[in-house]
């Protein structure tokens, strides 16, 4: 399996910008509709490389996410001597009965976290939940627009077609495949469509405007 720090081409103790422009850098650059002059061999391997490339920002860009994956695999312990496969030496030993209070107050369990551990944990990643939420958001707003902010109404350059899958994360596709319409344009959470279905983007401050037919200053 394919490192994803390698996949987006960014080092490990990259922050959350860098991964997130790295992530957008290869989106671009591997958008079906750059790839329609090549041979089916080059886009189904463009469209592979896509597909690495969204799985390693769905782990890296949500810091949990990215911490479970950063965190050392634990190795298997190697066997006893003279142990054989199958036999009661290699056989788990059951766990050891709680043991008996003293003086009237029962002992932690081995290996178990401080009262208050999941909570402070949650709390703490919190800000770093909000902040990957708002920055899918951007990055939605930047794949489509060409990269501003918060752009009041922007329209795309090149003819672009989006699918809004089951998780609610629009994705751009090629318009020669399945899909959920043409971009039209993209405006600000608080402004409507002037034409085509108006789709609020999940955690972010704009809306899709979807046609079902292509905008017509990009036909040529």
């Amino acid at each position: 399996m394919a490192d994803h720090y390698e996949v987006l081409g960014v080092d490990r103790d990259a922050n959350a910008a860098e991964i997130r422009r790295a992530y957008l850098g290869r989106a671009r650059a591997l958008h079906p509709d750059r790839w329609t002059d090549r041979s089916e061999a080059d886009r189904r391997k463009a469209e592979r490389a896509m597909q690495d490339v969204n799985e390693a920002w769905r782990v890296l860009g949500d810091a949990g996410s990215r911490a479970k994956y950063d965190r050392p695999r634990p190795s298997s312990p190697p066997p006893r001597p003279g142990a054989r496969p199958g036999s009661s030496a290699s056989t788990p030993r059951p766990p050891r009965p709680p043991r008996r209070p003293v003086d009237g107050v029962a002992p932690e369990p081995v290996g178990a976290k401080p009262p208050g551990a999941l909570a402070s944990f949650v709390a703490a990643m919190a800000p770093y939940l909000i902040l990957a939420a708002i920055g899918l958001g951007i990055f939605v707003v930047t794949a489509f627009a060409g990269g501003n902010d918060e752009p009041a109404e922007s329209t795309p350059d090149v003819l672009t077609c989006v699918s809004i899958p089951a998780s609610g994360v629009p994705t751009p596709v090629s318009c020669d495949g399945p899909n959920d319409g043409y971009l039209v344009a993209e405006v600000s959470r608080a402004r409507a469509c002037g034409e085509g279905r108006r789709y609020v983007i999940p955690g972010g401050d704009t809306a899709l405007c979807l046609s079902d037919n292509p905008p017509p200053s990009l036909i040529e």
